[in-house]
């Protein structure tokens, strides 16, 4: 198993291709999505895990935000675009 920390630029083209086939993987066509109605928050860095022979097998996003809180200023962070290919889940 191989993970990686990215800031969302620095993919490569491997990289991109072998996420839109773990996303293809996740939610295969036909799925019925809300891709068309909502706009989701672009992340800052993405984890990326490799299984050992080199396949793609989950993705989550982090997102980072500032925030007031009680008129206080606090950072937040968030998770999304958390992709796990079928054959990978519950494995730990």
């Amino acid at each position: 198993m191989h993970i990686e920390a990215l800031i969302r630029d620095q993919f490569t083209p491997v990289q991109v291709d072998a996420l839109k086939d773990l996303a293809g993987a996740v939610y295969p066509p036909g799925h019925s999505d809300d891709s068309d109605t909502v706009e989701w928050a672009q992340t800052e860095w993405r984890v990326l895990v490799w299984n050992d022979e080199g396949q793609l097998v989950s993705h989550a996003g982090v997102l980072v935000r500032d925030a007031r809180y009680n008129h206080q200023a606090v950072r937040l962070g968030g998770v999304g675009g958390v992709l796990t290919h079928p054959n990978s889940r519950g494995q730990g």
